[in-house]
């Protein structure tokens, strides 16, 4: 992502209104909190926990 040049959205804490997420095309401050999960480091981090624990058979994928 990039710096926006100015506090965008009033949505999350912290940096959320300046981080503007490319894909988005808005700030973290604009989004809702399911597109910040999708594109947050904890949301990546978090989907790959899910698929290495599927594959290992160690939880049912449940969607």
């Amino acid at each position: 992502g990039t710096i926006a040049t100015q506090l965008v959205g009033a949505n999350g804490f912290g940096y959320d209104p300046i981080f503007k997420v490319d894909e988005l095309g808005k700030t973290f401050g604009e989004a809702s909190i399911t597109e910040k999960q999708k594109y947050s480091h904890r949301g990546k981090a978090v989907e790959k926990l899910i698929t290495c624990l599927v594959n290992n058979n160690i939880i049912k994928k449940m969607r």
